[in-house]
């Protein structure tokens, strides 16, 4: 095979279960068709890292899920509730936390890991939303935010 057919091999393996930077995160081992990826690596290895370390990664999904809960919680619903005549940072301070701590905490327990509703998401709720209030109201009542 020449040099040419190796690179054109190579491109057309991009993306796939034989591509071989793929090969080379999963330990030189070819991937199966049905690989799955969890954010940037293979399952089997996101899998494994969990299993050591007991956290699971965050995937780009519940990374998205949390990226529009912080722009509904700081954006959307205060310019909607301003609209109808409420405050700002009174409409933040309500939205904001119970959004970031309800996604938070759905995608920790239903989406990244299999545990469902648990101990686990109910203490992932509770001090998120704790923390969340908490910088919320120094921010906003404070003076480190002038809205």
């Amino acid at each position: 095979m020449g040099k040419k057919q190796k690179n054109r091999a190579r491109a057309a393996a991009r993306g796939t279960a034989a591509d071989p930077a793929r090969m080379a995160m999963a330990g030189g081992k070819r991937l199966g068709s049905d690989a799955k990826l969890v954010g940037t690596v293979p399952q089997t290895m996101a899998e494994e890292i969990a299993g050591r370390s007991g956290v699971a990664p965050f995937t780009f999904r519940s990374a998205l899920i949390l990226g529009a809960a912080t722009v509904l919680g700081v954006l959307v619903i205060p310019y909607i509730a301003s609209l109808g005549g409420v405050p700002a940072n009174v409409s933040v301070l309500v939205a904001f936390p119970l959004l970031l701590a309800l996604a938070l905490a759905f995608t920790r327990c239903f989406i990244d890991t299999d545990r469902g509703f648990s101990r686990a998401f109910v203490a992932t709720f509770g001090i998120t939303f704790a923390a969340t209030l908490l910088i919320c109201w120094l921010a906003l009542y404070q003076g480190m935010l002038p809205f």
